[in-house]
């Protein structure tokens, strides 16, 4: 079920140690419940990821540099970090707390991420313009902004292709939002298979050939802290399912840098 969030933009922070801080850093199944709960203002003064706060997603822990690939499935997530990452600080990007623990790092995000609808989106875009933008893939179903918006891009020579993957991915998350699926005993049963091997494989499957998999750990977060570019997905499964994101949103992930430069541009996005 669709849960009311706030429209602001979220600032990360990647530790490779873990801060000296009393900030809360709550049990979740996944990071996009993470960033569900951040967005629904259940932490004003923002909260830790660790790899012991992350429950359940097999995916998250390794897209976001917590932990090593422990197998097949791992693998397929994994991207290359300078050292493991201890920590992630998530929080209001345009927080005005100068007594903050953390304060010099919520003036300096490493990466910022925006959730909106898609037309919002496309401003955003031509803000950015397209040599900002990441066009890599994961070998999956990742819209990248440039396949999303510029013309003359993969998504124009493969138009029907695209459109057919986009009608699967909001179908997919339709699912996942509905309110079977999220009544209580399925999310909790759907929660507790994911940790098992066989499920995760299976979801492993699904996720590359039908979904916007890892759109929030990866594709939003990971992908520009590694890259310096930006990139956009439309919300995830784990993101509908756990988070409480609009099955229809996107979101874009951009350097902190990045964001800076164009905040004063965009600032409408969160009026």
């Amino acid at each position: 079920m669709e849960t009311k969030h706030n429209r602001i933009p979220i600032g990360i922070k990647f530790y490779q140690e873990i801060p000296k801080t009393d900030l809360p850093t709550p049990e979740v199944r996944s990071y996009c419940e993470a960033l569900g709960l951040l967005l629904a203002g259940r932490y004003n003064e923002g909260l830790l990821i660790t790899e012991e706060s992350l429950k359940v997603c097999a995916w998250g822990f390794v897209a976001l540099g917590l932990r090593d690939p422990q197998n097949d499935i791992d693998s397929v997530v994994s991207i290359r970090y300078e050292k493991k990452n201890r920590a992630i600080f998530i929080f209001n990007a345009d927080m005005n707390m100068t007594r903050h623990p953390l304060i010099t790092d919520i003036c300096n995000p490493d990466v910022v991420s925006i959730t909106v609808p898609k037309s919002v989106m496309e401003d955003i875009v031509v803000t950015l313009g397209p040599e900002n933008l990441d066009d890599e893939f994961l070998g999956q179903i990742a819209f990248s902004i440039n396949d999303r918006f510029i013309p003359g891009t993969s998504a124009d020579k493969d138009s029907d292709k695209n459109d057919k993957r986009q009608k699967n991915i909001l179908a997919f998350n339709k699912v996942f939002a509905s309110g079977f699926v999220q009544s209580v005993p399925v999310l909790a049963l759907v929660t507790s298979t994911m940790k098992r091997k066989w499920m995760q494989r299976l979801m492993n499957y699904i996720c590359l050939n039908h979904t916007a998999a890892m759109g929030m750990c990866l594709s939003t977060t990971a992908y520009p802290y590694r890259n310096g570019k930006a990139n956009v997905m439309l919300s995830d499964p784990g993101a509908v399912g756990w988070g409480g994101f609009n099955p229809e949103d996107m979101t874009i992930g951009m350097p902190g840098s990045m964001y800076n430069q164009i905040k004063s541009r965009i600032h409408y996005v969160f009026e």
